[in-house]
């Protein structure tokens, strides 16, 4: 069980190995609040990059400065801002206190026919207010829990079946060891539909209507992410990271990944292709809503083509995340070594 100590710095270790899941008492108060850090390594071995994130003694991150006093943080716990500061300087990082380590970003990219199923940041988010992002977000969790949470907790995807109408919502679990389960999933999605419900019932009465139809316990159609991985991840254009703690490896993926030196930030994104025999995409609702000083607010959805997406991109009229930037990128140059050593200037 996890718990705080004020006398000392917290460690992104003991946040990993807490063993708490969605649905605990403090579950909600700490993984919102408190990330994880690691010192970032890269390799290119064959032209397939090789990504390391060491644990070893990798600070606990917190969201704000005033959370400290809230949860009984040691005062010199880093905050986000703190630890984002740290991509702008180019000379002498080593000797500043924490200068090895960045910040984590896990998601998930999603495909349903050939096409991206996106959400777009709303006007008040600090970082890319209105661009199209994916699910991902700052990690708390291990790098292969992290996508398929962000997908479950960010996107309600509803698919209609072919023959007979019915309106299903997709609950997607992954098995193994500090995975979503199939339990998890099913407890995750009926309190998330309830939710959004309650919420949409006021005013986005269309896709209130939506939900009413899938929120019954057997409306969730249950499958296994890791029969969904993307084809074009699996080749040698994926890259690989690997969780490090004491030299011994207790983590990988593959996936995208791009470091992001302005906001040191390792971003991944594991790429999942969702598309299922019988049943045809009907619509995508967000799956959670934020506080703004106007309000309640969600991200909207849109579910783009690929190369609509890119050449939007291009044109000016789209604006997106640069890990989604970036990604749509790689796909179109096939420069995938040369790319990323441009983009990220490491």
């Amino acid at each position: 069980m996890f718990r705080i100590d004020s006398g000392r710095v917290m460690t992104t270790k003991e946040l990993l190995y807490s063993e708490m899941k969605p649905g605990d008492s403090v579950y909600d108060k700490v993984f919102g609040s408190c990330f994880i850090t690691g010192a970032v390594s890269k390799a290119i071995i064959k032209g397939q990059k090789r990504w390391g994130l060491n644990l070893d003694k990798a600070p606990l991150v917190v969201f704000k400065e005033q959370m400290k006093g809230e949860l009984g943080l040691h005062p010199d716990t880093p905050t986000i801002d703190e630890m984002r500061d740290l991509g702008k300087v180019d000379i002498g990082r080593e000797s500043m206190r924490y200068g090895n380590f960045s910040l984590v970003s896990g998601g998930a990219i999603v495909y349903y026919d050939n096409k991206l199923l996106c959400l777009k940041r709303d006007a008040f988010a600090r970082a890319d207010p209105n661009c199209l992002t994916t699910p991902a977000g700052r990690m708390s969790e291990w790098l292969s829990t992290m996508s398929a949470l962000e997908l479950a907790e960010e996107l309600i995807i509803v698919l209609k079946h072919n023959k007979t109408g019915k309106l299903m919502t997709l609950g997607c679990h992954r098995e193994g060891l500090n995975q979503l389960s199939e339990s998890d999933i099913l407890v995750l999605k009926q309190k998330q539909i309830a939710k959004m419900l309650e919420f949409m019932s006021e005013n986005r009465r269309s896709e209130a209507a939506v939900l009413e139809q899938v929120k019954g316990l057997g409306d969730i159609l249950l499958i296994d992410l890791n029969r969904f991985v993307s084809q074009n991840m699996i080749n040698d254009r994926a890259d690989q990271v690997f969780m490090f703690d004491d030299y011994q490896i207790k983590d990988q993926c593959s996936g995208f990944v791009f470091f992001d030196k302005r906001n040191n930030t390792l971003e991944f994104r594991e790429v999942f292709d969702l598309t299922l025999p019988g049943f045809s995409l009907h619509s995508i609702i967000p799956g959670e809503y934020f506080q703004t000083p106007t309000g309640k607010v969600i991200n909207d959805t849109q579910i783009l083509g690929r190369d609509e997406l890119l050449t939007g991109i291009k044109n000016g009229n789209v604006h997106a995340v640069a890990t989604l930037s970036a990604y749509l990128k790689m796909l179109e140059t096939d420069e995938v070594v040369h790319f990323f050593d441009r983009a990220e200037g490491l």
